[in-house]
């Protein structure tokens, strides 16, 4: 089977999926981890479907990128985990040498493996837990003849917790994978090629190489040195080039299979039972996993640093993370924006749900952390939302809501929570009109038992470019919902939420610029043309400077917009940190000053840059 060539934006010599499968519980997950990211993981449970790692190896003086599927071993899940053998180089098929009925069910799994993998697939047999020498059940030498009986290209046993033979299991992969790469690589160079060749011609262009994005941005360091105390500056700058790091060797390879792998919505079960259940590929979930890791949305709140230093410090990040993101950025704005209109509108710690949204919303822990969304557009669509919203809350108790109507374009579905508008319903049956009829709603959008809150989900939008982002119309049936804020107040208050979700958009788009350019131009020194590289040729390099020099204003401008995020906090809080060096007393007596100051500050650093 033939590797996957190397994606455009990325610099390895051969990529290959390696899948991991077995039974439940024989240590499948561990020795990913273990090899992937050096630890093991305590009280580590089930996987549940497919899960995914990335780790690059050197073999000789070639890099080689292993994608590592860890599937799940539970019956519920084999036809999930069955088409992943299709695409696959390498098959690890793992038992537990303390547990026998892993072992007996090895046959079941080399049907599987026979049935859907590609028949030149390398098979590798593993016994794992070693380690558990006195509970041992499975004696190597059963093992052994299994493997050879049935034709496994490899054998070994391991253990994830004290690192046998775990490097020794994936560096085998990956050094016979290469192997058998570059001896067909050499068969189709020599005579037996030819008719190949000369059917498709012999030249073959080489990509461009997305680099770390941080270090590849000089203009981004500078800026973060203006608008940083020296020691924010140093902390900052090793996150994000760790960052850096981390997208070009995992971020990205997750966010193409997000575009590859795009979700769909199932409504009705074979029985014909409503289920409403959307699909969405395993790497989506990891992003969103990988965004509380990294504290895409927490960045931004931590109460221990200078408000504009994390404002900063978050857009910088996120700047670095969209392109490759896989479009999970449009979900982190929305959660940003909730977690900002929650505590803007103090219910932290006073509003059950609320407080506990903040907490999961601004989590670092990616097992926990949720995501938000933001309920607005309706069929008339539009700027006009007091003219356009048709959604009637009618009060069950207290703050408490049913809410019934249509909203037609919903993204980031498979969020925890949501903010949307409704109209109030008095007792007598009469709601408000305009925008000042609108309120504020806050809703669980699955009930505890995991069934959705009084809604149901119509249809996926088929958009122009978006796909791999879950947006759809959803029905609210009786939605649970709770008032949050001043009634007739929701237009003013979800305002809130609109202006951090348009600075995410701004990112966006900012961030794509940057990195087109940055791949424009490293395939400029790539593609020869008459002679040589296009980066010599004027007509080339001056339409890239104009980019650059468009997309370094829309820059500085961002960031000044990051840094005044920050600065409203203090405003507000009458806090002064050091890093701001103003009196905020001044600021608010000489508006006009401040602008005519930001607006210099801008113009001298873009020609200094």
């Amino acid at each position: 089977m033939a590797s996957v060539p190397a994606h455009p934006m990325e610099d390895y010599k051969y990529l290959f999926k390696v899948v991991l499968v077995g039974n439940a519980g024989v240590g499948k997950t561990c020795l990913v981890r273990k090899f992937t990211q050096g630890i093991f993981p305590p009280g580590q449970s089930a996987t549940i479907g497919v899960d995914f790692m990335i780790k690059t190896v050197k073999v000789d003086n070639d890099k080689i990128k292993l994608q590592i599927w860890d599937t799940a071993g539970q019956e519920r899940f084999r036809s999930i985990t069955q088409s992943y053998y299709r695409s696959a180089h390498a098959i690890v098929l793992v038992y537990d040498v303390a547990c026998q009925p892993s072992f007996d069910c090895l046959p079941e799994w080399l049907a599987e493996i026979e049935s859907y993998a590609n028949r030149k697939v390398l098979k590798i047999l593993v016994g794992n837990k070693v380690d558990k020498g006195d509970e041992r059940e499975v004696p190597e030498r059963i093992g052994q003849d299994f493997s050879e009986v049935n034709g496994f290209d490899y054998f070994l046993e391991t253990s994830a917790l004290d690192a046998t033979n775990v490097d020794n299991l994936f560096e085998h992969v990956a050094r016979r994978l290469t192997n058998d790469m570059k001896a067909t690589d050499q068969r189709m160079s020599s005579g037996a090629g030819l008719y190949r060749h000369a059917k498709i011609g012999d030249f073959t262009q080489t990509p461009p190489t997305l680099h770390n994005p941080f270090n590849d941005d000089p203009m981004l360091g500078r800026t973060l040195r203006r608008l940083l105390p020296q020691k924010d500056f140093d902390r900052v700058t090793k996150d994000l080039r760790r960052f850096g790091d981390r997208i070009t060797n995992e971020i990205n390879a997750l966010g193409r299979q997000c575009e590859l792998n795009q979700p769909r919505l199932e409504q009705h079960d074979a029985w014909g039972r409503r289920m409403d259940e959307l699909i969405v590929c395993p790497e989506w979930y990891r992003l969103k996993e990988i965004c509380a890791e990294e504290g895409i949305i927490s960045i931004g709140y931590d109460d221990n640093i200078d408000p504009v230093t994390r404002r900063v410090h978050q857009i910088a990040k996120i700047y670095l993370f969209s392109p490759s993101a896989g479009l999970t950025t449009c979900p982190m704005a929305m959660t940003d924006g909730a977690v900002k209109t929650l505590k803007a509108l103090g219910l932290y710690g006073k509003h059950d749900l609320a407080t506990e949204s903040v907490d999961r919303l601004a989590s670092t822990d990616g097992k926990k952390a949720w995501t938000s969304g933001q309920w607005m557009t309706e069929k008339k669509g539009g700027s006009d939302v007091g003219g356009g919203c048709d959604t009637y809350a009618e009060c069950i108790e207290g703050d408490k809501y049913r809410l019934n109507g249509y909203k037609w374009f919903s993204s980031a579905v498979d969020a925890d929570v949501a903010l949307t508008l409704a109209r109030i319903v008095d007792k007598d049956g009469n709601a408000g009109k305009g925008s000042r009829g609108l309120s504020l709603f806050l809703l669980r959008i699955r009930n505890p038992d995991g069934q959705l809150n009084g809604i149901q989900m119509i249809r996926l939008k088929n958009k122009f470019g978006t796909k791999q982002l879950p947006t759809a119309e959803l029905l609210l049936d009786g939605a649970v919902a709770h008032c949050i804020g001043e009634p007739g107040r929701g237009v003013a208050n979800i305002a809130k939420m609109l202006n951090i979700t348009r600075i995410h958009n701004a990112v966006a788009s900012v961030s794509g610029m940057r990195r087109m350019i940055s791949l424009a131009r490293d395939y400029a020194t790539r593609r020869v043309v008459f002679g040589q590289t296009q980066a010599k040729w004027p007509l080339h390099t001056a339409t890239l400077a104009k980019m650059e020099v468009e997309t370094r204003g829309c820059f500085l401008l961002l960031m000044e917009a990051a840094q005044l995020m920050g600065l409203s906090v203090s405003l507000q809080s009458r806090s002064v940190y050091p890093s701001q060096r103003l009196d905020l007393d001044f600021f608010r007596n000489h508006r006009s000053f401040f602008c005519f100051f930001l607006v210099l500050n801008y113009i001298l650093t873009f020609y200094l840059m």
